[in-house]
């Protein structure tokens, strides 16, 4: 049976080392875990429900789906 850690490894193996909603390159400690769907909202935790994301991308994400937060980020939401 795949574990969590498997299904991690796919997912940084499909989106290389790259944050998938920004694009920052990652070093395997900045790499974080993300649920396209939110666990909270009945999303799973297999591996086609996973992303590869910087810390600040995942936080800045929260419990949003994932088509809500890319809306966010194209429209510039979260520019400094």
């Amino acid at each position: 049976m795949a574990t969590n850690k498997d299904f991690r490894a796919v997912a940084i193996s499909r989106n290389r080392t790259r944050c998938y909603y920004c694009g920052t390159e990652l070093s395997p400690e900045e790499m974080t875990t993300d649920h396209a769907k939110p666990k909270s909202k009945g999303g799973s935790g297999h591996v086609e429900n996973l992303r590869v994301a910087c810390h600040e991308c995942n936080g800045l994400k929260g419990d949003k789906d994932i088509d809500v937060f890319l809306e966010e980020l194209s429209q510039g939401v979260y520019l400094k």
